[in-house]
């Protein structure tokens, strides 16, 4: 913006009861100039406070950028320690079922084995007892 000029009225142009109008329109003038050299101050300090906060958000940013990644580095190893125990649990769960289901065959085999062997006791028990009857005959 252009420096302000003085653009006052000649203060003989206004005479009589008039001349204060002529001071009171120049006085009018001068404020109007002080007030726009003031706008302009205002806007360039304004200006300047923004490029601050902008540079000073900006180091905000940064700084916390900063403190951020050392806690986000940490906190994706111990998820990945997390998942690695969870892995190695669900594999001693797979490990432990499957020995479960192993040993059931075992009893089941077992079971069997002495179902059939206890009906060859039974059977023998049977002839004994036939024996016997006979002999006791």
């Amino acid at each position: 913006m252009n420096p302000p000029q003085n653009n006052n009225l000649d203060p003989n142009l206004f005479s009589g009861p008039f001349a204060a109008f002529g001071q009171t329109i120049n006085g009018l003038k001068d404020k109007i100039s002080q007030i726009q050299a003031q706008r302009v101050l205002n806007k360039n300090t304004i200006k300047d406070k923004l490029a601050e906060l902008g540079r000073n958000i900006e180091e905000i940013v940064q700084q916390t950028t900063n403190k951020l990644r050392p806690l986000a580095a940490r906190n994706a190893e111990l998820t990945q320690q997390v998942q690695q125990q969870q892995y190695n649990s669900m594999l001693l769960l797979r490990d432990y079922l499957t020995d479960i289901m192993e040993t059931d065959k075992l009893v089941d085999e077992q079971l069997r084995t002495a179902k059939h062997e206890q009906k060859d006791i039974v059977g023998e028990i049977d002839k004994l007892k036939q024996e016997l009857d006979e002999l006791i005959r």
